[in-house]
């Protein structure tokens, strides 16, 4: 079995356990620092996920990676560690075309990582909080990122509904009134959720949206994993929602039957979310301009 298809299968392994623990998925983390390099670059698709994931299999302290060279240029000394052992690694896809000039992923390459809690002779970093929360979000300026991130979609979204979804021929979002979840951390979890669903409109990130059951099983993978990275953007808890139960095995029977699914999902959860954030940029410049003038 190679590597790529090793890390796969514990993802699979993990999503399976999750059934049996309040669907919690190996996504679920409560610690939303990405996953960088050690240039400080974000790990982008099935990488973002897997290293979450092992960080927290692990129990390292550090979001930070790298392959032995790179820690070896900065200083550090990985000497009697092991990445192997782990399956710390990082995947490349290997692009081919085939004679209609189609591509397509022909396989992988891999570099073994370490993380920085694995490395000798570098200087101490100053502790950084770990984002954690609990079932509330009790922090004033995160509830109030929430609130402007969120106002910073030019979505239409109308309240008062008995439940959450996109509708694509209206290109509208319904959302049941704030008051009516538990927490607001479950409110914004579904609300994350249903924006990802609106960011693969056609006018948007043309995802061919489509009630045919396979493809909207993969559709609500893609929502479901990028809910999650708002979740880590924001410095919230990514939790669990009506669809996660709803569509988990038709994700298992699509990611089984093609392994390729899952990296093709997680690629386009981190599109979406640059997508989102993209506004947020935009929002933070026309800010700046009206101070300006």
């Amino acid at each position: 079995m190679s590597k790529a298809d090793k890390i796969v299968q514990i993802i699979i392994k993990k999503i399976e356990d999750g059934i049996d623990n309040k669907w919690q998925m190996p996504w679920h983390n409560r610690d939303f620092r990405f996953p960088i390099n050690t240039d400080g670059y974000e790990y982008q698709g099935l990488n973002c996920f897997w290293l979450w994931m092992v960080k927290d299999m692990r129990g390292y302290t550090s979001n930070q990676w790298g392959t032995y060279n790179q820690w070896k240029q900065i200083g550090g000394d990985v000497g009697g560690q092991s990445a192997t052992a782990y399956n710390q690694y990082i995947l490349q896809p290997r692009i081919g075309t085939d004679d209609d000039d189609n591509v397509f992923i022909k396989g992988f390459k891999t570099w073994a990582v370490f993380n920085r809690d694995q490395v000798k002779g570098l200087p101490k970093l100053q502790s950084e909080q770990s984002f954690v929360t609990e079932e509330m979000i009790t922090d004033k300026a995160i509830k109030q990122q929430c609130i402007n991130w969120f106002a910073n979609i030019p979505a239409t979204i109308h309240t008062g509904h008995n439940k959450a979804c996109y509708v694509p021929s209206k290109d509208e979002i319904r959302m049941p009134d704030f008051d009516t979840f538990r927490t607001d951390i479950d409110y914004y979890s579904v609300l994350a959720h249903e924006i990802i669903h609106w960011t693969g409109a056609d006018q948007r990130l043309n995802r061919k949206l489509s009630q045919e059951r396979q493809s909207y099983a993969f559709e609500e993978l893609v929502a479901e994993l990028g809910s999650a990275l708002i979740a880590a953007n924001l410095k919230i808890q990514s939790k669990p929602t009506d669809n996660t139960t709803a569509y988990l095995k038709g994700w298992l029977q699509a990611v089984k039957k093609k392994p390729k699914t899952l990296w093709d999902a997680m690629s386009l959860a981190k599109h979406a979310v640059s997508f989102l954030n993209d506004y947020q940029r935009k929002n933070i410049a026309r800010s700046l301009q009206k101070k300006v003038a």
